[in-house]
Formats: C-alpha cells, structure tokens, sequence
C-alpha cells in the first residue's frame, strides 16, 4: 500500500512500522527514498513503557534502518514511565544532533508529553479534532493544543 501511494506522487512521507520484518522496512525505505518520498519509522508500545535505553535503542535503530524521523508512542503505567520518555527523547535529541524524533506517552498520564514533549526534543505532537475523533489515547483536542503550545513557546 505505502509503495503503491509513494508512486502516485501525492505523498510527501509515510509511517512504516519498525518491526513489521527487516526485509520489508528496507524495500519500503528504498522505495521512498528512490520517489524522493521521505520515512517516518515508528513502533507503538500499547502494553507498557520500555527502559530507557531500549527506547533510544529503538529510536537509534529506526535511523540506522534509514528513517528520516523516528518515531514512538508508548503506555505509560505510572508517572515515572513518562519521566523515562522524556528523559530518552532528551538524551537521544541531544546526542545526535541531526535526528529527528517524535515521540509521546498516551493516555490520561502521558497527556503532558504530548504538550511539552518539544522541550525534550520532541518535533511534533498529534491532535484530534475532537474528543471523539482521537485516533490515540490522550490526544487533546486542537484548539486546546494550539493554545497551551503557543504559551509553552512564548516563554
């Protein structure tokens, strides 16, 4: 599917799984790099939040495998489990200079990494039009997420 789109020239990037196969990832990164189509690489942990140096080992793999922007989502289970993104994201951001990662904590407890998670080096963060339409857990609504990031950046 994603190569199918990649040759209709009207996408600009696509979101391939990290662990949907090697073999699979690399056709699909070539394929997109070839279309001049760039690759976000993304793994989503919905059961838990892995140590912290598995999480930069993944975002690190994601680049190796040729990703332009790495990318990942996990559940946190306690307070600390968001603490342990943040602190990755931030390590990793700042050890590696010219890689791009996003990355988010869901649910009720990972709200925050999604509103402050550009301070740790995060590149982006997801909206929902509204509560309804969340395609995650702890996505907040758009116009409640432009106004807490425009005061986040002014300050």
């Amino acid at each position: 599917l994603n190569k199918a789109l990649i040759t209709t020239g009207e996408v600009d990037i696509i979101d391939v799984e990290l662990f949907i196969g090697d073999d699979i990832v690399k056709e699909i990164v070539e394929f997109a790099h070839n279309h001049n189509t760039k690759v976000i690489i993304s793994n989503h942990d919905f059961d838990k939040t892995p140590e912290k140096a598995e999480i930069k080992r993944r975002l690190l793999l994601m680049k190796e495998k040729g990703a332009n922007i790495s990318k990942m989502a996990v559940m946190p289970l306690n307070e600390a489990d968001v603490l342990t993104l943040l602190s990755a994201t931030e390590e990793v951001t700042k050890e590696n200079e010219n890689m791009t990662v996003i990355t988010m904590s869901m649910g009720k407890l990972g709200v925050i990494s999604r509103l402050g998670g550009g301070v740790f080096g995060s590149a982006m963060t997801f909206g929902a039009r509204n509560k309804e339409s969340a395609s995650a857990p702890g996505q907040v609504e758009v116009s409640v997420l432009k106004a807490i990031l425009a005061t986040i950046e002014s300050k």
